[in-house]
């Protein structure tokens, strides 16, 4: 049941940020009424969450994922080619804060692991231009390669 009130939640708030966006202009046009409408809702039920008036945590999830994605998407289409040398990083660091944000864990184990990654792929990308590491770091950019 509660499926249905979320669907018509995102419906009713992306009918909303269109109407909205219409009297914004220029800048209305950089909103996505889809990443943001979806955002809303899952931000409004994680909220709901904390106060015990929601408790599907596996929806609130899945609509976290989709937002999470959306930002790796934007990130990605909004960077120079060299800088997606970063995607794996930045996607588990995505993950991370969104898990984070579920279960409130302890995860300074998991937090290092990915300062450990940010600063092997930084290494990386400074080296970029390596005879010995172009091939590999080349391979590394080129992983997500629209076929």
């Amino acid at each position: 049941m509660a499926i249905e009130y979320v669907l018509y939640g995102v419906i009713g708030l992306f009918v909303l940020i269109l109407i909205v966006k219409a009297f914004l202009g220029k800048i209305g046009r950089k909103i996505c009424a889809i990443c943001l409408s979806f955002s809303l809702t899952w931000i409004f039920l994680l909220v709901m969450y904390y106060f015990d008036r929601f408790e599907n945590l596996s929806l609130i999830g899945l609509m976290m994922g989709l937002t999470i994605l959306g930002l790796f998407y934007t990130w990605e289409r909004n960077v120079k080619k060299q800088a997606t040398i970063f995607r794996l990083p930045l996607l588990l660091t995505l993950v991370l804060i969104g898990y984070y944000l579920l279960t409130f864990e302890n995860l300074i184990k998991e937090a290092v692991l990915l300062a450990i990654l940010w600063v092997l792929f930084g290494i990386f990308y400074l080296y970029r231009n390596n005879r010995n590491l172009k091939g590999f770091i080349d391979k590394i950019v080129e992983c997500c390669k629209k076929w």
